[in-house]
């Protein structure tokens, strides 16, 4: 039974609890789990200090639990007016409903509609999308090489 969810950097060294299903006081609801408002601004300072050391970001996801957060909404979007690196994102699929403009700046690079039927195909791709991925982060560094973290 899922009681709750965290934020996690890729190298493992932080850990944020973004919500849980335990009643806080001044948490943010969405549905039956109570989001941790200082997961925001702590995501958020994750978030920036991996813009300025990695070069390939990952948010894993954009939903409404994180989008509930505003710090944490705002540097989501600041990322993706200012992309200077790949960005791998997954987000909610009604995104479009109630954040349009977040929506719109997450689709106008390459977007893959991931569901029951095609997920196999693209988990049968992974390492070929990674090796582009690679390619374009070692492409944005004139050849400087990559750091990654996986």
């Amino acid at each position: 039974m899922r009681r709750g969810f965290i934020i996690k950097s890729l190298d493992g060294n932080i850990t944020l609890t973004l919500a849980t299903t335990e009643p806080t006081p001044g948490a943010l609801r969405v549905g039956r789990y109570y989001v941790n408002a200082d997961a925001g601004r702590e995501a958020s300072e994750l978030l920036n200090a991996s813009l300025r050391s990695y070069d390939v970001i990952v948010v894993d996801e954009v939903g409404p639990m994180e989008l509930g957060l505003r710090e944490l909404r705002a540097a989501i979007e600041s990322l993706l007016l200012n992309i200077s690196k790949p960005v791998i994102a997954t987000f909610y699929y009604r995104l479009n409903e109630v954040y349009p403009r977040l929506y719109s700046l997450l689709t106008q690079g390459i977007a893959i509609y991931l569901n029951e039927g095609n997920r196999y195909e693209y988990l049968r791709r992974a390492s070929e999308l990674a090796r582009w991925l690679v390619g374009e982060a070692c492409g944005n560094k004139r050849g400087e090489g990559l750091t990654l973290h996986t």
